[in-house]
């Protein structure tokens, strides 16, 4: 995976770091993207056996396993998972 993605930050997480900087929240707006497992781990070249581990995680999430936190399903014979997309519009204080 991309070194440079180490975490991804919550809802909450993001809107403290506004405030941590002195920044009002004006609006918050949150959208699920579909995400098709495919092509996604091709566009980030991802290695086989990291391919494969995530595969796994997710089919073991779809069948009660554990949760991994990325919402996995089987839509029209390919795996998907949701991404939550989070758009926060602020304003600094003067």
């Amino acid at each position: 995976r991309d070194p440079s993605h180490t975490v991804a930050l919550t809802e909450a997480q993001l809107i403290g770091a506004f405030e941590q900087v002195g920044a009002s929240v004006e609006q918050v707006m949150t959208r699920d993207i579909a995400v098709t497992f495919d092509p996604w781990v091709q566009m980030t070249g991802t290695d086989a056996a990291t391919t494969a581990a995530l595969r796994d995680e997710l089919e073991r999430d779809i069948a009660g396993g554990p949760d991994t936190g990325m919402r996995p399903v089987r839509e029209q014979g390919e795996l998907r998972f949701l991404q939550r997309w989070c758009v926060i519009h602020g304003a600094l204080q003067t």
